[in-house]
């Protein structure tokens, strides 16, 4: 299972509404339409925004037919203070959350039509469009994600994926990196002579000068103009995605069917986290270091998943205070001692936004029920794993 797949499986569980309205006619909320609890962006200590700090696309309200529900997008620190960066309550086309740049000051959203993808970036300081272009998308070739690069987002890589013949059969995904205005720079590799096709996933090393791809057999290093530094193979992997960079000279990764792996990017041989999945899970998505722990996403049966500690190669099922047994857990992210967690609460409705401490077993909700309503969107972490 991809990622990227799992992921998006996790947000239909939730509920969760994923898409943010166009940023086009969007701008700061006058002060006195801010909502009880929000500051502004005008008080935004940008100087200290950086880890742990989430950015939320929210809607205020729960959607329906020939109802217009305000949407926000909210800047929320590591302690739980709330700020509205912008709303737009026009009935315009819909746009996604895509990304956040490295240096905290923009937002990258996409929104589709049957022709074309319109990439905009805000500036999360003014609430104002600071540029905007057009990735050429059409029935054969359709977007899938973006992220800024790496460090501080001075360009954007766009994936799609390019049908053959009409067909997605032996259609292929293709990395394209763009300029911020809409220039493109580089069109990665798509196959590789010794860990095989690309298979839609990466991540970008923390100076921004490679990228690590995911292929059917292991994880290709590129450089930014495209050219092949090395290959790691992992021998009986069907499919292999970067998660996130687990040390300065290794990268976590996902390949399935079997466990979590880690692999030094400059050559050696790749190392296994955790135990391959016992049904009826099917398998880890993603690992993180949380004081002297690993915590690991569980992806199990019917789209369910879970928060587990690694006890040795096996992840033991965690249990959130307040979150019914059986409810997925969806990890947004981490600090150093806590884990940033997006569930339903008992009796609460829609999913909440949290912060659980394993070391004092606590639970601090940080946005959604009880503490507001409305509806959770898509929400990133800062820093950003793919820049």
């Amino acid at each position: 299972m991809r990622v990227r797949m799992a992921v998006a499986l996790v947000a239909c569980v939730l509920g969760a509404a994923s898409v943010f309205a166009s940023p086009a006619g969007a701008g700061h909320a006058p002060a006195g339409q801010v909502p009880h609890g929000f500051g502004t962006a005008a008080e935004v200590p940008w100087g200290s925004v950086g880890g742990g700090w989430l950015l939320v696309a929210w809607q205020a309200g729960t959607p329906a037919p020939h109802h217009a529900v305000p949407s926000y997008l909210v800047l929320i620190s590591p302690t739980g203070q709330r700020y509205l960066l912008m709303r737009e309550d026009r009935a315009l086309a819909a746009a996604t959350l895509a990304a956040w740049s490295g240096d905290g000051s923009r937002a990258l959203f996409a929104s589709q039509t049957a022709s074309r993808t319109t990439m905009q970036v805000i500036d999360l300081h003014t609430g104002t469009l600071s540029s905007s272009f057009v990735v050429p998308t059409s029935r054969a070739v359709n977007y899938q994600s973006a992220s800024f690069t790496r460090p501080d987002g001075l360009a954007t890589d766009v994936l799609t994926f390019v049908q053959s013949g009409g067909t997605s059969a032996n259609g292929h995904d293709e990395l394209t990196r763009y300029s911020l205005q809409g220039q493109p720079e580089t069109t990665y590799p798509h196959a590789f002579p010794a860990v095989g096709r690309f298979v839609g996933s990466w991540l970008a090393s923390p100076d921004g000068t490679s990228l690590v791809l995911g292929a059917g057999k292991g994880l290709a290093v590129v450089s930014n103009a495209g050219a092949i530094l090395r290959q790691v193979v992992i021998h009986g992997a069907s499919s292999c995605s970067p998660v996130r960079w687990w040390s300065r000279t290794t990268v976590l990764a996902q390949c399935g069917p079997g466990p979590l792996y880690v692999f030094p990017v400059d050559g050696g041989a790749p190392a296994a986290l955790t135990r391959k999945p016992v049904p009826p899970d099917s398998g880890d998505i993603s690992a993180w270091h949380v004081g002297r722990s690993v915590y690991v996403q569980v992806a199990s049966a019917c789209g369910y998943v879970y928060l587990a500690r690694l006890v040795g190669a096996d992840p033991v099922m965690v249990h959130v205070p307040g979150v019914p047994t059986g409810h997925t857990v969806f990890v947004v992210g981490v600090s150093q001692r806590s884990i940033a967690v997006e569930a339903s609460l008992a009796c609460q409705g829609h999913p909440s936004l949290m912060w659980y401490t394993p070391s004092t077993r606590s639970v601090k909700v940080v946005f959604g029920p009880p503490i507001n309503g409305g509806v959770i969107g898509t929400v990133l972490i800062y820093p950003p794993p793919l820049g």
